[in-house]
């Protein structure tokens, strides 16, 4: 029979910035058990609000206690799911992504984007969440509707002890930023 588990987002189930085939798994999956991830937006201490008291006691604890890698997303796992073998495809179905802060943040990183050479100054907005809504409202007042995104989803299969950054493309799984929706996916797992 399938089961179900909640997986909380403490510096103990995460790594920041990274995917690594030799981080011990935090939890063992049948197939067909469901499991509900908690996590945190990419970025760091940069990223906050200056109303700290916005911010999860354990996103800050996250920040405070995690090594950075050279990515900036948070990833909860890794997950093993028993039976599984080299040469498989994982079927993962997102059945729903939630926001559960009260504020995001947008940034420009000079330099870098479609328009590298036309946005020179670093700049970080934080527009405020109404979750009940689900829309953004930037500082200025434009409401903007939710879509909410899964992020990281990788599978290290035979791939050798290795650590890479966690939005790099390669063969076994990146970031999922073209996925807006809930919806099912494979990953290859050799």
């Amino acid at each position: 029979m399938p089961r179900r588990y909640e997986i909380p987002s403490t510096p103990h189930n995460m790594v920041w910035g990274y995917l690594d085939s030799s981080t011990p798994h935090i939890l063992e999956v049948s197939s067909g058990d469901t499991v509900t991830l908690h996590s945190f937006p990419s970025g760091g201490k940069e990223t906050l609000p200056d109303d700290i008291n916005m911010v999860p006691s354990d996103y800050l604890a996250a920040l405070e206690t995690l090594p950075p890698g050279p990515g900036s997303h948070f990833i909860t796992g890794p997950i093993y799911v028993r039976g599984a073998a080299v040469g498989d495809a994982l079927q993962i179905d997102i059945l729903d992504v939630k926001v559960r802060q009260d504020w995001g943040f947008v940034s420009i990183l000079p330099l870098l984007g479609t328009l590298p050479d036309e946005f020179t100054d670093y700049e970080t907005i934080h527009p405020r969440i109404d979750r009940e809504r689900n829309v953004c409202i930037m500082p200025w007042g434009r409401e903007i509707p939710l879509e909410p995104f899964f992020g990281i989803i990788a599978a290290t299969g035979s791939m050798a002890a290795s650590s890479r950054a966690d939005c790099a493309p390669w063969a076994f799984g990146t970031s999922l930023s073209h996925q807006p929706r809930p919806g099912r996916t494979a990953l290859p797992n050799g």
